[in-house]
């Protein structure tokens, strides 16, 4: 993890915010680059996201899963059409029958 972000991620978990003096002062002896110090300086996000070579844009994609076959089954249940019954139908037939 890069150190601006442990900074960043170590601001967030203080619950005391810090004054503007003292964020100031954090960031001057951070020992960050001088694009990143004054990003940081100015709370210019898109600037940071420069300074550390991030992207402007990121895609994400869902592909759909496969298509199912006939006749498998989906989480245990049985498809519509199924004409089969497991072991637990053939015990209530047999107790239906006594």
């Amino acid at each position: 993890m890069s150190n601006v972000v442990q900074f960043l991620e170590s601001l967030s978990r203080d619950p005391n915010k810090l004054t503007e003096e003292e964020y100031v002062e954090a960031i001057s002896v951070s020992g960050f680059d001088s694009k990143t110090r004054d990003a940081l300086l100015k709370r210019d996000s898109t600037a940071l996201n420069n300074a550390l070579g991030g992207r402007a844009t990121v895609l994400a994609f869902i592909f759909p899963a496969e298509p199912e076959k006939e006749g498998e089954e989906k989480d245990g249940e049985p498809q519509p059409g199924d004409d089969h019954e497991g072991p637990e139908h053939e015990q209530e037939k047999s107790s239906r029958a006594a």
